[in-house]
């Protein structure tokens, strides 16, 4: 499968080729010697990149995806190439209008608020914290801005798409 990405203003053909057991990954056409872990939490992972180690954490939100590598954030949008190709013919933009509402990816159960109505939150800063799946998620904000709302409390159970937290 190929993948557009881009990085840093710079864009990408990714394709890769899961073997089950091993991943082949091209980077523009190039061969990319590549290998991972999952941690204790699937959003972190250990990757073995052309004999590299890098601890990574993936995080996605509004179609976009925030990887935090040793630390340092980078923002990453990927799409499918064949929808890529679809938007270009088609004339339309694969930019996706910011939300900065915080909404439930995944059927699950609030366990935690980390904020309260009135407080600021800074862009990648944890809001909530859900289980699903008997793994907790913490839900971070996708951009600068003030809690406007909770509508969720502890021990609720929400469904996949729900609005947790409305921002502004």
């Amino acid at each position: 499968m190929n993948y557009s990405a881009k990085l840093l203003n710079k864009e990408y053909i990714v394709s890769l080729d899961d073997r089950g057991s091993k991943i082949d990954l091209k980077l523009n056409g190039k061969p990319v010697e590549f290998s991972y872990t999952s941690r204790k939490n699937k959003h972190r992972f250990l990757m073995l990149v052309d004999s590299m180690s890098y601890d990574v954490e993936v995080n996605r939100q509004n179609g976009k995806f925030s990887v935090y590598v040793y630390g340092r954030e980078f923002e990453v949008t990927a799409e499918d190439e064949r929808l890529a190709k679809l938007r270009e013919v088609a004339g339309i933009g694969a930019d996706v209008p910011e939300q900065k509402d915080i909404i439930a990816p995944m059927p699950g159960l609030v366990v935690k608020l980390l904020k309260s109505p009135g407080d600021a939150v800074k862009k990648g800063e944890g809001i909530i914290i859900i289980e699903a799946m008997k793994m907790e998620n913490e839900l971070k904000a996708a951009s600068d801005g003030e809690i406007a709302d909770i509508l969720v409390k502890p021990g609720e159970a929400v469904d996949k798409g729900g609005c947790l937290v409305k921002l502004k």
